[in-house]
């Protein structure tokens, strides 16, 4: 027998005992100086400063009921914990002392549903986390979302944040992301989205149904899949945005019915450069794009030729900078489609174009 392996052997495993009791009792040390929420919020409840909380179950917030977070806090949940609130979240963040939620090593759910009040949070980082909105008021302020690998991968396909029928403001905020969990998808309701960045979520930007709306100031890149992607939208403003580098199209627009000229989607002063499709107009939709620059993608403009659309509506393109595109349209000759004012290094059918 090789006494020296055994003794070897004993030796390990006793340091791996050591080692396992010393990293439970510090998570449960860890947990111990943590403040457990309660799973039932009725009363306005306040997360003071600085101080680190834990839920481990489901939480509830309930109508009328007011939560507030102040600077500083912490807060992480436990494997299968929600938030669901009826109520309103109020997250009062600072530049310097920003608040924490969830965990790197797990997905967080937060679900918020017909509440007559809003919620709102400022300088707040989100670890994996997913939020869910229905007929509510809700809006970002300098928050950053991070998706990072975890441990249990959900089996849905989910956007960081959704909404149904609700009026959603975001602005200042950075989405990062790992070409997994698509950004922000919006159906009915109102929405701005200004001065936000995107990296690596496929359909950064997707928004359905919607009426009216202001994409303005957002950064995108490196989507797998589409930039911004309308469907079945009007009145949608999208104006100096830079989409780059993503792998389908940079800008998708698709209707199901035909639109007038005053509900078109308008886009204005953006920069469209290294994507597959720099503007994509599909199905019935009608655009008026100007003062654009779409550089470097492998088509410039695809306008799609099975078009249902015989009103006499024209999209028009104008004062818009093309270079380096592989192939400036694949629909030139369309009579759906007008340039004027355009600069090109392919020759361009209108107007005034050099």
């Amino acid at each position: 027998m090789n006494y020296k392996s055994v003794l070897n052997f004993n030796t390990l495993f006793y340091l791996s005992c050591i080692l396992f009791y010393v990293s439970c009792n510090y998570l449960a040390d860890q947990r111990a100086n943590l403040k457990v929420l309660p799973s039932e919020i009725r009363t306005n409840t306040h997360l003071y400063t600085h101080t680190s909380y834990y839920a481990k179950e489901d939480i509830t917030i309930h109508k009328s009921a007011v939560l507030t977070i102040e600077s500083g806090v912490k807060l992480t949940m436990c494997d299968t914990c929600k938030i669901y609130c009826e109520g309103s979240i109020l997250a009062q963040g600072r530049e310097t002392k920003p608040i924490e939620i969830g965990d790197r090593g797990k997905e967080t759910k937060m679900y918020f549903n017909t509440s007559k009040l809003s919620s709102k949070f400022n300088n707040t980082y989100f670890n994996n986390t997913s939020i869910y909105l229905s007929n509510i008021s809700f809006s970002l302020d300098s928050c950053f979302f991070n998706e990072y690998d975890f441990n249990e991968k959900s089996n849905e396909i989910s956007f960081v944040i959704s909404a149904n029928n609700s009026n959603v403001h975001i602005i200042n905020s950075f989405f990062t992301g790992n070409n997994l969990k698509e950004g922000i998808g919006f159906n009915r309701g109102t929405c701005t989205i200004v001065n936000n960045k995107f990296y690596k979520h496929p359909d950064a930007i997707e928004l359905s149904n919607i009426d009216s709306a202001l994409v303005s100031k957002n950064q995108i890149e490196y989507s797998n899949d589409d930039g911004i992607d309308l469907n079945n939208c009007k009145n949608i403003l999208i104006t100096n945005n830079s989409i780059r580098y993503s792998k389908d199209k940079g800008l998708s627009i698709g209707n199901r019915q035909v639109l007038s000229q005053p509900n078109c989607i308008k886009i204005d002063s953006n920069l469209i450069s290294n994507n597959k499709i720099g503007i994509a107009v599909k199905n019935n939709s009608l655009v008026e794009v100007s003062n654009c620059i779409l550089v470097n993608n492998e088509i410039g403009l695809f306008f799609s030729e099975e078009s249902q659309n015989e009103a006499p509506y024209v999209s028009i393109v104008d004062s818009t900078f093309f270079k380096n595109n592989k192939l400036l349209s694949n629909s030139n000759e369309n009579p759906r489609l007008r340039f004027s004012n355009c600069f090109s290094e392919q020759w361009i059918p209108g107007d005034s174009n050099l």
